[in-house]
């Protein structure tokens, strides 16, 4: 019998499991690395499928960082432990009062007219020149402190330490639901021990976020998508 032109895609092994996936033995590994986070409620034959999609996508291999589910109950009492973790990192973020505060009432008053959506440009141009931090030293945190405050959650810490094994190298990570809590979770952590310039290399593509906030050095290179 011939050989089959189809990987072996094993199934993820359990929460935080780290698995490399291709649609197909042809395809070569290019410079940046797609990394792939599934959302609530994922079986794992669910994360393996949506991973080889993404793989036929990008005609690359694709990282995929599993997020297991512990039922829906059991995944939306991770959530909120997360989130509450994500929202109090952006309050302690530097600038966070003058600068997030000052985001929110620009984007507020492009809501409600039409000289404020024509302005918002220049206002947000303005805070960025004039107000936000144009970047965030690491904080005074050990790998060991960042990697302990990960923990609670198996998939965050997989992803970081699969983010940071190469900070030099492009990641373009995926993210989808509860995946973008697992996503904006570690990349607080990274900031919080490398700085702003150590997501210099990462983009993020959000998929049906619940994430309350991510962290500044993602700024500009994040794309969210919802759906109606």
């Amino acid at each position: 019998m011939a050989e089959t032109s189809l990987p072996q895609n094993p199934l993820p092994l359990g929460d935080g499991s780290v698995q490399e996936y291709r649609f197909s033995k042809q395809l070569k590994r290019i410079q940046t690395q797609f990394i792939y986070v599934n959302g609530i409620n994922t079986p794992p034959d669910a994360h393996q499928n949506i991973a080889i999609l993404i793989s036929s996508i990008t005609k690359t291999p694709v990282t995929g960082v599993y997020n297991a589910t512990n039922g829906m109950l059991g995944d939306l009492k991770q959530c909120v432990g997360d989130w509450v973790r994500i929202f109090g990192s952006q309050i302690g973020e530097e600038g966070f009062f003058s600068d997030r505060l000052s985001e929110s009432a620009i984007n507020n008053m492009a809501g409600t007219s039409v000289a404020g959506r024509i302005s918002a440009p220049y206002l947000h141009a303005l805070r960025e020149a004039w107000i936000a931090p144009s970047e965030l030293k690491p904080q005074k945190k050990t790998v060991d402190e960042v990697r302990n405050g990960l923990k609670r959650n198996a998939a965050s810490l997989a992803l970081f330490d699969e983010i940071t094994r190469n900070l030099n190298r492009p990641k373009i990570i995926v993210a989808h639901s509860q995946g973008n809590l697992v996503t904006s979770f570690t990349l607080w952590a990274v900031q919080a021990l490398y700085g702003t310039k150590g997501l210099a290399n990462l983009q993020v593509r959000s998929v049906s976020s619940p994430s309350p906030a991510w962290p500044r050095g993602i700024n500009h290179r994040i794309k969210v998508y919802g759906q109606m």
